[in-house]
């Protein structure tokens, strides 16, 4: 009975650890779509919760159960997880500091264009323009 749990565990945490890796091949195909990006972090989420779920219900005992070559598996395939995520991780910091630069020469740009606009007046004097 217990070799059926684990077995049951084992395909259900690879199952789940292969939908998290899949989960992240769309999140890397995904970095320029923001709306799309934040439904694939949700579901990603849902998923880990899932693991985690996983991991506190099922009880160590049946854990050691598992063969080495199953836990061999697990190790690669959360190694794998680990390894996408710091790639994700740093495209997303890329991607956040190109935003905010944006932001900022966007902003410049605005308020250049407000002090040239404001600066010569009807009759032609230059005026001092702050708001």
């Amino acid at each position: 009975m217990n070799n059926f749990i684990a077995i049951e565990f084992y395909e259900k945490k690879t199952n789940l650890l292969k939908d998290c890796i899949y989960m992240n091949d769309r999140l890397f195909a995904s970095v320029d779509d923001l709306d799309l990006l934040n439904e694939l972090i949700e579901k990603r989420g849902a998923i880990v919760h899932d693991l985690d779920t996983l991991n506190v219900i099922v009880d160590d005992s049946i854990k050691n159960l598992l063969s080495d070559e199953q836990k061999a598996m697990i190790d690669r395939l959360v190694t794998m997880l680990i390894d996408q995520d710091q790639g994700l991780l740093e495209i997303l910091n890329e991607k956040r500091s190109e935003l905010l630069n944006f932001i900022k020469n966007t902003v410049k740009t605005k308020n250049v264009i407000k002090y040239i606009a404001a600066e010569v007046s009807d009759n032609g004097s230059y005026m001092n323009f702050k708001k």
